[in-house]
């Protein structure tokens, strides 16, 4: 029988994600060429993030590229990033996102075939998490970045956007693991304060090549073909 606690927590999450999936049925989705352009901004950090979080998608054979992929990809970036620093500050590792995030989603997984498949479970008929999540974070990294006046996105700036969406995946994983998004967040900003040079160095250094640019858009675009326009 689930504790009281566990019934009562799964109970506000629910609420949170109906009240956020009736949000987003006005909100207009994201064009093709505004997704370009936001890809054009990655650093090689935010980057590798994305390509790390497909892999592990296609990886762990799910049919879902959700929030918590993302999560995954900043925990695998390299050290030095600020997303990387930050999430192993607060104690949090890939394999208790990748429990928690099952968990949370309610996906009853089977082996077939040898391998591992995913099946979605609804929640109220609506698939959770939807899509349109994991496209809301990435506006929301460009968003705290203009915020910040930074003329590009790295991985701090994809946590952000994380934590700034608390009824995504990647949100509700780290509540679960007793992280703190609002401490998340103050020690982002913290570290974007404390290595300001570094991080004008790296970005003087650094030019997206256009193959990576092409093969992050190909990925985000054929990961969200329902909900982007042309």
């Amino acid at each position: 029988m689930m504790p009281r606690f566990g019934r009562l927590a799964d109970s506000k999450a629910l609420s949170l994600m109906n009240k956020q999936l009736l949000e987003r049925k006005s909100r207009p989705t994201p064009s093709r060429g505004f997704l370009r352009r936001l890809f054009e901004r990655f650093t090689e950090e935010a980057m590798k993030a994305i390509i790390f979080s497909k892999d592990e998608t296609r990886r762990r054979y799910h049919v879902r590229f959700g929030t918590d992929k993302i999560l995954i990809g900043l925990l695998h970036a390299p050290k030095n990033s600020i997303a990387a620093k930050v999430l192993e500050f607060m104690g949090i590792d890939p394999k208790d996102v990748s429990v928690e995030a099952d968990k949370i989603a309610r996906r009853p997984a089977y082996v077939g075939m040898g391998r591992e498949v995913e099946k979605t479970f609804a929640i109220n008929t609506i698939d959770f998490p939807s899509n349109d999540y994991t496209l809301h974070t990435l506006e929301l990294s460009y968003q705290e970045a203009r915020k910040l006046g930074h003329n590009y996105i790295g991985s701090g700036h994809l946590l952000l956007g994380l934590v700034s969406d608390e009824g995504c995946l990647a949100s509700l994983v780290l509540a679960k693991l007793d992280a703190n998004t609002s401490n998340i967040r103050e020690e982002v900003l913290h570290m974007f304060g404390e290595n300001n040079n570094e991080i004008i160095l790296e970005m003087t250094s650094y030019q997206p090549t256009v193959e990576d640019v092409a093969k992050v858009h190909f990925i985000i675009v054929n990961a969200f073909p329902l909900y982007i326009t042309r």
